[in-house]
């Protein structure tokens, strides 16, 4: 960093630097010169970091550099002044539940009204992550969603798992579903970093997402936009205002959307992962009195189509079937079969009756010759998945004010349901049965997903095929009941107040079934044993949560403000599941009871009126939770709860009512932090210790003659602690003298998984081929050598992101116009704690955007089109590694591919 404050330096110094066009001159070339600054470094560490290595950093950086340069050079003015009347708008937020401008909250929030979130091209919560710092967005691999902010998000796999990052919709926390649906008449979302929970009503380690949708207005208008966009998309939105009297409003809002989707399933020749979604709001404002207002907000989604929950599997093949897939690489290419547990049901050495014929011979792989597109926009497999998802949602609050103090009381009711059904080997077998005693024509059939556990054996079929054919469908249903109370207090004096109650209930259901042919052959080899296909049942997953909070703020002097809080938070979870395959097994109950202390102290000082600087010390909690029960392999029931102690500085500021610009860096400390990990046809959560640090700044130039410039960047670090874990990807830990040893022991609750053994053990196995019984006391073998996670960086989380926003507005003639281009570029990061490269390591990328407004200077038209991901970029965003058992594949999760769209629209 000495180089980029000698460039500030020497930019600033002489007498020109005062004017307008020096210091905008001086702003470009300091902005051009970081972008270069990662490059000169990468040149110098070259050397010791070694060729390869370095070009794919530099590859990025200097692509960054190029483009943002160009832009600059297009979109910016020659001979610049500041005129006298541009002013920065500056949003309203409720970051600390009170109306404030963005520039008095000490906290580090981005805030983005709905005008701002259309022109940048948000649509949904997802997109978030390509305008603020050191947020990140994956899609997961059951259905879910993965926000990060700092690094922090949700790691962990389970019905009892909490998310590190809060998501909040007109001041209710939703538990469970974090996807935040689609943005359509908003009034602002709101990013908040760092740990929350004396403002809010649950806490949370990473940060806090609310949204707040708009409320209805004395004012009657109304809008509709009609769209089309690319892969057939086809949207409607609108809404209408409407007072009722004096001392009521209603507003109704709605967004139907329709996308045939952009990935060609070259089995069955459709486009896919696209869908239908139906959303619709309606809000109402009461007043009761002078000081007493009531609101109600309902809101139904119903989203149905063919989405995919990872966008492509990868692997490199193993060619011995010990791992399946091999860790030197990702390729376009299937898991080698013998080493999945359909894999070893199917040949005859694992047969669970001996003498009885194999239904695949030993030595052939079904997969090995089956279609794999090269590229992420094809697949082969064999149906077009399936997916549903509904929800309600009403909030009621009601709103007194007393004197001094207003008191707020918010209660929210929830119910949500969704289900998908994907191929879940993500390919189509070429090869066929062979023809047995018991299915004499080679053909076999397929169980439907069945809550009463016969499938196949009890007549619930869902097809019959000749080759291998399998499918994951998961099912879940929640309910959500939620209440809080606050009293913040107005006084004149130097001290005031909020206090909080909180209390959530959230009941919830899961179901999970991984189903094929070759579990249906075993069952009937079994006598008719029952479940034929892999059920992970979780009838009950119950959350009570209870919390006071609040905090003082304390006026020290006229401009320096004084912040402490506080919580006390009890954590009731209970969960009652059964992980069953050929065998009803018991339920497996777990309940546990937490209490936390948190809270945060402060100082925010206002040396002028537009200038703030702020430190902080936070404490922050997020619950522990249950492991996914499973066969006998030794993963724990509980995981711990994490803590954080999290310290920030930071200054917010706005010059000649021209450039806003918020600067702030952090320290974490993490204890606990929770991570997870496939195993043995279950889930192995864990927690480990962390450190992250990290700089982060936004600024908003506003130039004249309608030009305008919005910028981020951030710098991240974060390692792991003094921690050990078995990596499944390669149990070996890396150690010579080790052999991986796939199990293949019928009896075992591991069959399918992997162990390990000295060479000098595997050498005495029958031919030396790397397959045995794991469970065997008499072989010894070991689940594997645990690796140092040490200085280890975290999932998710990239070493630097830089965003740049050029925007011109204007009038031509009788029509007023607004041009935007927004570029987001982020350096490589990790898809697995475990940071094996290279594949663990997911390459930087960048997304530039472009947007179009036109309207009459006086009429209610306007007309729009934007292209995202103009690049054309398939940019990836996560990775999960499957479980041993389905051969250690990789499900990857991309960005989509660029975006052409065009709406007409009329607001009144």
């Amino acid at each position: 960093m000495r180089a980029a404050c000698r460039w500030v330096s020497h930019c600033t110094a002489g007498s020109n630097s005062r004017r307008p066009g020096a210091v905008l001159a001086c702003s470009i070339k300091i902005i051009t010169n970081i972008m270069k600054w990662p490059t000169k470094r990468a040149a110098e560490e070259q050397q010791a970091c070694g060729e390869e290595d370095m070009s794919r950093r530099m590859k990025v950086n200097l692509k960054a550099s190029t483009i943002m340069s160009v832009m600059l050079a297009a979109m910016v003015p020659g001979g610049t002044a500041w005129a006298q009347t541009a002013m920065v708008d500056e949003i309203i937020v409720t970051a600390q539940r009170k109306e404030e401008r963005l520039s008095d909250v000490p906290i580090a929030v981005t805030a983005l009204s709905q005008d701002q979130l259309d022109a940048r091209q948000l649509d949904a919560p997802r997109d978030l992550q390509i305008m603020v710092p050191n947020l990140t967005y994956t899609d997961t691999n059951y259905g879910g969603a993965n926000f990060a902010i700092r690094g922090i998000g949700r790691s962990v796999i389970g019905d009892g798992a909490d998310s590190g990052v809060a998501l909040h919709v007109n001041g209710a926390f939703i538990q469970g579903d974090t996807s935040g649906g689609e943005f359509f008449d908003l009034d602002r979302v709101e990013v908040l970093r760092g740990p929350q929970g004396t403002l809010f009503g649950r806490n949370a380690t990473g940060g806090a997402i609310n949204i707040v949708t708009t409320r209805p207005g004395p004012d009657q208008s109304a809008a509709l936009e009609l769209g089309v966009a690319s892969f057939g998309g086809r949207s409607a939105e609108g809404m209408l205002n409407l007072p009722l009297g004096e001392k009521a409003a209603t507003r109704l809002a709605f967004r139907i959307n329709h996308e045939d989707g952009w990935v060609d399933n070259l089995t069955t020749g459709s486009k896919i992962n696209g869908g239908d979604l139906v959303a619709i709001r309606s809000s109402w404002w009461f007043e009761l009195g002078s000081d007493t207002h009531i609101e109600l907000i309902a809101g139904y989604s119903r989203a149905r189509g063919d989405s995919m929950n990872a966008n492509k599997r990868l692997c490199h093949r193993d060619p011995v079937g010990a791992m399946g897939c091999l860790s030197d690489r990702l390729g376009f290419e299937t898991p080698n079969f013998a080493a999945t547990l359909t894999g070893m049901l199917a040949y005859e050495d694992t047969s669970f009756r001996p003498g009885v014929q194999s239904i695949i011979p030993r030595g052939t792989d079904p997969f090995v010759d089956a279609p794999t597109p090269a590229n992420y926009r094809q697949v082969a497999m064999d149906f077009d998945p399936r997916g549903d998802s509904k929800s309600v949602n009403v909030t009621l609050g009601l709103h007194h004010q007393l004197g001094d103090l207003q008191f707020d009381l918010l209660s929210n009711y929830r119910n949500a349901r969704g289900g998908y059904l994907v191929d879940g080997d993500f390919s189509t077998a070429s090869g066929r049965f062979s023809p047995t005693a018991l299915f004499p024509d080679g053909v076999i059939p397929v169980s439907a997903p069945d809550p009463k556990n016969q499938g196949s054996i009890g007549g619930a079929i869902l097809g019959a095929f000749d080759r291998p054919y399998g499918l994951e469908e998961g099912r879940s249903r929640s309910t959500q009941w939620l209440h809080e109370a606050r009293l913040t207090s107005d006084f004149d004096g130097r001290v005031n107040f909020l206090a909080g109650l909180f209390y959530l209930n959230y009941k919830s259901r899961e179901d999970f079934y991984s189903v094929s042919n070759v579990l249906d052959a075993t069952a009937v080899l079994l006598g008719g044993a029952t479940p034929p296909f892999f059920r992970l049942e979780t009838p009950v997953s119950d959350l009570s949560s209870y919390a006071v909070f609040g905090e003082v703020y304390v006026k020290l002097t006229n401009d320096v403000k004084l912040t402490g809080g506080v919580r006390w938070t009890q954590d009731r979870k209970a969960q009652v599941n059964r992980n069953v395959l050929f065998e009803e097994t018991a339920y497996v109950s777990n309940t546990s009871h937490t209490e936390a202390w948190t809270g945060r102290v402060g100082l925010d000082w206002k040396p002028a009126d537009q200038t703030l600087i702020y430190g902080f010390y936070s404490r922050g909690y997020k619950g522990g939770g249950f492991n996914p029960n499973g066969p006998d392999v030794g993963v724990a029931a509980w995981f711990e709860p994490e803590f954080v102690d999290a310290f920030e500085v930071g200054i917010k500021t706005v010059a000649a009512d021209r450039l806003s610009l918020s600067l702030n860096a952090f320290h974490y400390d993490y204890d606990g932090l929770q991570i997870s990990k496939s195993l043995g046809r279950t889930i192995l959560n864990e927690n480990v210790d962390a450190r992250i640090w990290g700089l982060e700044a936004e600024g908003l130039l506003d130039l004249d003659h309608g030009w305008q410039m919005d910028f981020s960047a951030s710098k991240l670090h974060s390692e792991v602690g003094d921690t050990f874990s078995i990596d499944p990807r390669d149990p070996t830990g890396g150690l010579p003298g080790f052999v991986v040893i796939k199990d293949n022991d019928s009896s075992s609750p591991t069959l399918g998984g992997n162990c390990i053994a000295t060479t000098e053990q595997a050498a005495r196995l029958p031919g030396g081929r790397p397959f045995a019984s794991c469970s065997s006391p008499r072989l010894n073998f070991s689940p594997g050598n645990p690796v140092s996670l040490k200085g280890r960086e975290l999932p998710n989380s990239p070493d630097w992101t830089v965003r740049l926003g050029v925007q011109k507005s204007g009038s031509i003639g009788p029509a007023t116009y607004l041009a935007r281009l927004d570029y987001s570029v982020r350096s490589a990061f990790w898809g697995r704690i475990f940071n094996d490269d290279p594949v663990d390591r997911i390459e930087g990328w960048q997304v530039l955007n472009a947007f179009l407004e036109v309207r009459p200077t006086s009429g209610a038209l306007y007309l729009r089109v934007a292209v995202s991901n103009l690049l054309d970029a398939d940019n990836v965003t996560g990775h999960y590694l499957t479980d041993p058992m389905n051969g250690l594949a990789t499900n990857v999760f991309t960005l989509r591919p660029r975006e052409v769209s065009l709406a007409a629209g009329v607001k009144f």
